[in-house]
C-alpha cells in the first residue's frame, strides 16, 4: 500500500494528456454510448504523506486537508494506509455540518484499541468515526461488508441504526436497489465523505490489498 500513490500517478499521466485536449468540450463516451461536458477541473496534487510514525501522520494530514478547506477547496487522498480517513474526516467535519459518512469495504474496521498502533490504525477507522458523530449511527454506512466480524457487533450496530449492507445483500437484492437505498438515505444529509477500500473488491480482480478477503 505504500507504493500505492506513485502507482497510481503512473497509470494516470495518459489520462492527463489526453484531458488537456478534451477540457471544456462535449465528449462522445463509447463504452457508455453518451455524450457529456468535460469542465475544466483545477487538480492540484500536494504529494505524499510520508512517515512512520501513527501520530505525525494524524497531525500532518489533519493540517493538510485543514488548508484545503480554508481555501474551500475540495480534497480526495489516494493509496497507502486506510488511516489516513481517520483524520480526513475530521477535519471534513469541522468544516461541513451535517455530515454523513459512507465506508466502501470488505472490512467494518470498528475495533477498539490496537497493542501495537494505538487508538489509530486501520481495523479502527469506523470506530474513531463513530466517536466523532458523537455514535449517532444513522450517519455511518458501511457497504460491500465481506469479512468475518464479530455478530454481536454487527447486532449492536443494526439496533442502533447503522445502516449496513453486505456482499450477500447486493447479491440478494441487486446493486442497483441497494445503491437507490443509499442515494435514498443519503439525501437528508448536506455533505457525505466516502471512503473507498480496494479489498472491497475480489482477490481475484484486486490482490495487491493487506487484508484480501474472500468473495468481493
Amino acid at each position: 500500500t505504500g507504493q500505492a500513490p506513485k502507482v497510481i500517478r503512473r497509470n494516470t499521466d495518459y489520462f492527463q494528456e489526453v484531458y488537456h485536449y478534451i477540457k471544456n468540450s462535449e465528449v462522445f463516451d463509447n463504452g457508455w454510448n453518451q455524450k457529456f461536458y468535460m469542465p475544466d477541473i483545477k487538480v492540484f496534487d500536494l504529494g505524499d504523506v510520508v512517515t512512520a510514525d501513527v501520530d505525525e501522520l494524524v497531525e500532518d494530514v489533519e493540517s493538510i486537508t485543514a488548508k484545503i478547506y480554508e481555501k474551500q477547496g475540495f480534497s480526495l487522498l489516494l493509496g497507502g494506509e486506510h488511516t489516513v480517513t481517520i483524520p480526513a474526516f475530521h477535519m471534513f467535519q469541522a468544516n461541513y455540518k451535517d455530515v454523513a459518512y459512507v465506508q466502501i469495504d470488505s472490512h467494518m474496521d470498528f475495533g477498539k484499541y490496537s497493542d501495537t498502533y494505538g487508538m489509530f490504525y486501520r481495523g479502527a477507522v469506523s470506530r474513531r468515526i463513530s466517536e466523532y458523530l458523537e455514535d449517532d449511527y444513522t450517519r455511518m454506512f458501511w457497504v460491500g461488508l465481506s469479512d468475518y466480524t464479530s455478530a454481536a457487533q454487527i447486532e449492536d450496530l443494526k439496533s442502533k441504526n447503522g445502516n449496513i449492507y453486505s456482499i450477500y445483500d447486493i447479491r440478494v437484492h441487486g446493486i442497483e436497489k441497494v445503491v437507490e437505498d443509499i442515494v435514498q438515505k443519503l439525501s437528508n444529509y448536506k455533505c457525505v465523505y466516502v471512503s473507498l477500500d480496494a479489498d472491497v473488491l475480489d482477490p481475484s480482480c484486486f490482490p495487491g490489498v493487506s487484508g484480501p478477503p474472500l468473495y468481493g
